[in-house]
């Protein structure tokens, strides 16, 4: 499996900060981006529709899926200033 980009890792910390366990929606510059981490199985991605709203489909509406999730909660940790191995 190829390792994630820059963007990526971004966007999966902000889907886990902005997130609080219900769907967010993402910036345009976002959504181009996404396509790779949803056919790695790392987050959802899905449309609400709510018919008494004009239009009745919101979205796209984003969450981590389980494995999207734990490999975020690494990257949402604050790092730590000493170096490995010290």
């Amino acid at each position: 499996m190829p390792r994630l980009t820059g963007h990526e890792i971004n966007i999966l910390r902000s889907i886990i900060r902005r997130s609080g366990g219900r769907p967010v929606t993402l910036s345009r510059f976002h959504r181009r981006l996404v396509a790779p981490l949803w056919r790695r199985g790392l987050i959802e991605a899905w449309y609400r529709q709510a018919p008494e709203n004009t239009p009745s489909l919101q979205g796209p509406l984003f969450t981590l899926s389980i494995a999207g999730a734990r490999l975020a909660a690494c990257f949402a940790q604050p790092r730590s200033s000493e170096p490995h191995g010290r």
